[in-house]
């Protein structure tokens, strides 16, 4: 067997690319890259037994050269008795509209088409044709520009390209080539005779890509005439590296990063986070954002934002910091609440910032005062200023202490938060009560309410929740509104 076949297909067994019953859609653009990976694909799938078919995307860039393109790979494919899919866009145009570079709108929309093409064929793998030295080259570049532990990772061999088709099946985009040099490309279609069109577009050294690849790579193969390789291999580490990091990183979240079912804003717990190596405690702040931005797109989050939510862990209540897309973060007793974009925290004020109760003693919120009190419920008989005798007292209110945990808070609603409605632990939501209450919606946002997570014990003013309630002899938290009902003398 040829050498670079028995390589591809060494490469192809160790990651699982190419399998019997497969269906696979090679992209060919007509390059020596993308030929190449079609004559060896062709060979490998009449021994290993997996469907072929091609796409070709023609970009509408380079006019009567792109075409003919389209046209030799159309013929190659009719040659080989492979089926072609091809798709033919105007990517200046889309990227004039999107206002993004002539470059990232083709990559985009070739992905996008790779991906429809498969889920219409019913296609499970697209194969690009990324070789070893577009491994070093993205390396470089990304290394030069500023990047993650993960962009130093460069091209991965095997990652989802999306899910499309009946059942939205995940397409994976596979890359035989990325073991194989570009030289060793070229001395495969040399020796075989094997015609392949030239981009002139790669000469074009206002691209960075090609920058790299005409002046930089040169000068580092006079240092070491392996230097693909080895920032290849370097490469490899990295991503195993970075798998072992976003393991820990997922334990670590898993002890610290508090979610409830009801409520789209996630808690950051502290005490836990505080414990964790700097690097993990770094990834986890990345994974919060993550964990509350729409698709858990990490896009225009930076290393500044890790170190304002560093910064903010040492702040006082009630501080808060802005992330990209209008997420937010504020500092609570004990952690970091994360809302999404469009989730309102607080309405606008000081004054309306989250009050935690820790000791008695007054406090403010909203521009009211309030007295906060601990006690035990008086046993046999309801004496004046009881829990029972002011059951019916609308800014008084008595708290069975025992339900409840640690953190106690005044504060405004948020999305997600509850009451316990009956004895066997019912919820209704908040909003729920609120509009049941007819309580207009521009009011909604600034009613006081005491709260412990996402479980509302007293919309001031209104109930108390089920959960909350007192029972002879159990401790309590007294709560008075200052200008509501005076408590009796001495209670």
């Amino acid at each position: 067997m040829d050498l670079l076949l028995q390589k591809t297909e060494k490469l192809a067994d160790e990651y699982g690319m190419l399998r019997p019953g497969d269906h696979v859609l090679a992209g060919v653009s007509g390059g020596a890259d993308s030929v190449c990976l079609l004559y060896l694909l062709r060979e490998l799938s009449l021994k290993k037994g997996f469907v072929l078919e091609a796409v070709h995307v023609e970009h509408g860039i380079r006019g009567a050269e792109s075409e003919a393109d389209c046209a030799f790979v159309e013929n190659l494919c009719g040659r080989l008795g492979i089926p072609l899919h091809t798709e033919h866009i105007h990517v200046p145009e889309l990227a004039r509209q999107r206002g993004q570079g002539t470059e990232e709108t083709a990559r985009e929309e070739r992905y996008r088409i790779f991906l429809k093409i498969a889920g219409k064929t019913g296609a499970d793998k697209v194969a690009a044709a990324h070789n070893m030295n577009d491994q070093a080259e993205t390396v470089l570049w990304n290394l030069v520009r500023g990047s993650s532990l993960r962009g130093l990772g460069g091209i991965r061999p095997v990652r989802s390209l999306g899910r499309e088709g009946e059942n939205g099946r995940e397409i994976l985009l596979i890359r035989p080539l990325i073991g194989t040099t570009r030289g060793e490309i070229e001395a495969y279609l040399k020796e075989r005779e094997i015609s392949f069109c030239t981009d002139r577009t790669n000469e074009d050294r206002d691209i960075t890509r090609n920058r790299i690849r005409l002046s930089v790579l040169p000068e580092l193969n006079e240092l070491n005439s392996r230097a693909a390789e080895h920032i290849a291999e370097a490469a490899e580490q990295q991503r195993e590296t970075e798998e072992y990091l976003v393991r820990q990183t997922g334990k670590a979240l898993g002890k610290m990063f508090r979610s409830e079912a009801e409520d789209s804003t996630k808690l950051l717990l502290l005490e836990p986070f505080s414990g964790e190596d700097a690097l993990i405690r770094a990834r986890v702040l990345r994974e919060c954002i993550r964990g509350v931005m729409p698709g858990g797109s990490l896009k225009d989050v930076g290393r500044i934002h890790v170190q304002q939510l560093l910064a903010l862990a040492e702040m006082d209540c009630g501080k808060s910091v802005s992330l990209p897309g209008g997420a937010r973060a504020v500092r609570e007793n004990g952690g970091i609440r994360f809302f999404p974009p469009g989730e309102k925290s607080v309405p606008a004020g000081d004054g309306w910032k989250e009050v935690p109760i820790l000791e008695e003693g007054t406090f403010t919120f909203g521009g009211e005062l309030y007295r906060c009190a601990f006690g035990s419920a008086f046993q046999g008989g309801t004496p004046p200023g009881s829990p029972a005798a002011a059951e019916q007292k609308k800014y008084t209110k008595w708290l069975s202490y025992d339900t409840m945990g640690e953190y106690l808070c005044m504060r405004t609603r948020r999305s997600g938060d509850y009451l316990i409605v009956n004895a066997s632990g019912g919820r209704q939501k908040l909003k729920d009560y609120l509009i049941g209450c007819k309580i207009p919606r521009e009011k909604r946002d600034r009613i006081p309410l005491l709260a412990q997570g996402s479980h509302i014990l007293w919309v001031v003013g209104g109930r108390i929740s089920e959960g909350a309630r007192v029972k002879s002899g159990d401790p309590y938290i007294k709560l008075m509104k200052e200008g509501g009902e005076q408590l009796p003398d001495g209670d």
